[in-house]
């Protein structure tokens, strides 16, 4: 009894200090993580996987980057696109886009209006357990619920000393 009662607070120490760990790491280099939904990215970015971002500013965007950028005529959708040109012009500057599964380069070049740019620094490859035999809704509500009772357990375990 008196292991599994250590092994258990080692597990929640573990997952406080990596939880921890992952905030720090975001506010400190403006990072974020999001969840690709499209395939234009493959096989480089598969539908379903994980991308961590950093933000960057516009001037040093370079030629091969994979960046996020707000999609054109479409309110509050954005895409990952490598960069194939870059140009400068006065205080702006102009990118043109193509997705790796893409046989063309995007047809719009998108002026980027603000001084920081998500670029992509990783990729986490979620598709093979997301998209596999388990429902995706099932492995959310499993973190969601699971983390949950976890914060539970472990309030409850402060509050009984």
């Amino acid at each position: 009894m008196r292991v599994t009662r250590i092994i258990r607070d080692i597990f929640l120490i573990a997952t406080a200090f990596l939880t921890l760990v992952l905030a720090v790491f975001t506010i400190y280099w403006q990072s974020s993580f999001l969840t690709i939904t499209s395939r234009s990215m493959e096989p480089t970015i598969k539908a379903g996987d994980m991308v961590v971002t950093k933000q960057i500013s516009t001037k040093e965007i370079k030629v091969r980057d994979v960046i996020v950028l707000p999609l054109p005529d479409v309110e509050g959708l954005r895409f990952s696109h490598r960069v194939v040109s870059v140009r400068n012009q006065a205080d702006d500057v102009v990118v043109k886009t193509k997705g790796d599964g893409n046989p063309n380069p995007d047809s719009w070049e998108l002026l980027i209006e603000g001084e920081e740019v998500p670029k992509v620094m990783a990729v986490i490859p979620t598709a093979p357990i997301l998209n596999g035999p388990i429902e995706r809704k099932w492995i959310y509500y499993g973190l969601l619920y699971g983390g949950a009772i976890l914060g539970l357990y472990g309030s409850w375990r402060l509050l009984k000393r």
